[in-house]
């Protein structure tokens, strides 16, 4: 059998059409179901799901941790620990209003793309979203 340089042709590593889309390993989630969300959450403890605004609310001790909306998982962060998630390269979930056409940021980032492989750094991640989801008494 030949092999790939000989016929012209590279393998390449096989990849989720989420991942393609926007290159980051938080998209893949999009295909990801509840228990391997919850298993991304096990170093903080057992979560629950639920459905909300065509996403899932995740909850931890009946505080909400994260959601996963339009296939991304987003952290629960507060004004103490946006600039942890700022400086790891976190994106902050905004989006435009549809009745004054001005940005709203809500209270959410994305994970650390280390984290998703990493069960000690998403178990801090995790408790980082827990922490703010207490202090903001919801």
């Amino acid at each position: 059998m030949k092999n790939s340089d000989e016929i012209g042709f590279q393998l390449v590593r096989m990849v989720p059409v989420a991942a393609m889309t926007r290159g980051n390993p938080g998209d893949m989630i999009a295909g990801m179901d509840n228990e391997r969300i919850a298993e991304l959450f096990e170093g903080l403890g057992p979560v629950s799901i639920r459905t909300m605004f065509g996403g899932k609310g995740i909850y931890f001790d009946g505080v909400i941790v994260a959601i996963v909306l339009r296939g991304e998982l987003m952290l629960k962060a507060d004004a103490e620990s946006a600039p942890e998630f700022e400086a790891a390269g976190c994106r902050k979930w905004t989006y435009n209003g549809s009745r004054h056409g001005k940005l709203v940021s809500m209270p959410y980032w994305s994970v650390p793309d280390s984290a998703f492989d990493d069960p000690d750094e998403m178990a801090i991640w995790a408790r980082r979203a827990y922490e703010a989801g207490l202090r903001a008494g919801k």
